[in-house]
Formats: C-alpha cells, structure tokens, sequence
C-alpha cells in the first residue's frame, strides 16, 4: 500500500512539474521559444536557405536583437521575409552571408559567406515582395502563420550598409498550451487533495500518542427499590 502511494505521489509530482515547466516556458502568449544564436555578416544581409523555413502550420515568433547597444546614427536592423527567388534577386551578387542549417540538438548554427562586388538595389524597407518585416534601432521582430512556399528569412541594415550582427530567437506558438498547462497543474493538485482526504477518512480519528481509552462506570440505581404491597 505505501509502496503504491509513493509511485502515486512519484508521478503526480512529475506530472505537476512538467506542466508547471511549460507553462513558465510559453508565458501567457503560448510561445516555445529556443535560445537564441548569434549571427553576423561582414556583407549587406544574413540569408537563409530555404531549407531552414520548410515547417508548414505554425505560427512562428521571429526576433533579431543588434549586438551591442545602439550607435547614434546607426541604421535600423531590418528583419523580412520573402519568397526565396525574390530575395536572391534582391541581393544578387552583393556580399553576403548565408545560414545553411539550423541545429537546435547542437546549438549551432552553419553559414557560409558568399563573395561579391554588387550592391542592394534599394533600400529594404517597404521593398513590395516582403510578406512580413520589421525594423527597429535595437530589435525586430515579427509574428508569420507559416504556408506553403519556398521562403527565406534575411536580416540587413535600414540603409543596405555592409555589417550586420544580431542575436536571433525563435519561437512557434501552440494555441492553448498555458491554459493547459495550468489546467493539468489544478486537475492534478485537486486529485492529490481528494486522495488525502479519503486517505483520512479512511484511517479514522488520529489519537493522540500515550493516551489511555477509559471505561465509563454502568449507572448504579440510587437507594433502594420502592416495593408496593397490595
């Protein structure tokens, strides 16, 4: 029996901090986020190949953050998304860097820099064939329900300056997963309160230690019995 209980308890215990752990990961925004990696170019743009954007139905939680404290005067980072035929048309043969693979298990990320002599076109920002972007002076970020399609996620500076540097993060939102999270927490805590009560009840009122259970006297008759005589 206390064997049993102990595997109960094991497991309930478990269960409760699993939840508990994924609630405090996702937040109330129901994000798993990994940690962020750090990646740079000497070149005009961070690209990556399309191989690294190939996940279809989750939402995804992008944000790059500049190295460094900003420099008065220094351009906006810029953070975009875009069909990958696009995108290499855009950076032709400007210097470059380019994010090969992604291993979270690893905590790498592979790259290879691309030479060239060009420049951008253009500047980033409003180009018409981002489906997402964003900028900032220190940080960027942007929020992209995944689709079908050959994608590429490119990191720049506002004005198309060679230098770009950033620590990136990414997470995929899981609609639901805090509440859940919470839920299998309360569910949990509220069984082992029950258990504990049965169990209680079970075993009867505790006595205290040492006392002595005491005979309570029969009830004697007091004088004598009253006898009528006819």
């Amino acid at each position: 029996m206390r064997r049993s209980l102990g595997v109960a308890a094991a497991a309930a215990a478990g269960v409760t901090f699993a939840a508990s752990l994924l609630a405090v990961l996702a937040g109330p925004d129901d994000v798993l986020g990994l940690p962020s990696r750090a990646v740079s170019t000497a070149g005009v743009a961070v690209v990556t190949n399309p191989n690294v954007v190939s996940r279809v139905g989750p939402t995804v939680h992008l944000t790059a953050r500049r190295t460094g404290p900003p420099v008065e005067g220094s351009p906006d980072l810029v953070l975009a998304l875009g069909h990958t035929e696009d995108v290499r048309s855009y950076v032709g043969d400007a210097p470059h860097t380019v994010v090969v693979q992604v291993l979270p298990e690893l905590g790498t990320v592979r790259t290879e820099d691309v030479a060239g002599s060009g420049t951008l076109p253009g500047p980033p920002l409003g180009q018409d064939f981002w489906v997402v972007e964003a900028s900032g002076p220190a940080a960027a970020g942007v929020r992209w329900p995944t689709t079908d399609g050959v994608w590429s996620w490119v990191l720049l500076n506002a004005d198309g300056s060679p230098g770009v540097a950033a620590e990136v993060a990414v997470g995929v939102e899981v609609p639901g997963l805090f509440a859940w999270s919470l839920g299998v927490v309360g569910v949990v805590l509220g069984a082992v309160a029950v258990a504990l009560l049965l169990l209680r009840l079970r075993r009867g009122p505790a006595t205290r230690p040492g006392a002595r259970s005491r005979a309570l006297p029969f009830p004697q008759p007091r004088g004598r019995p009253r006898v009528d005589v006819g």
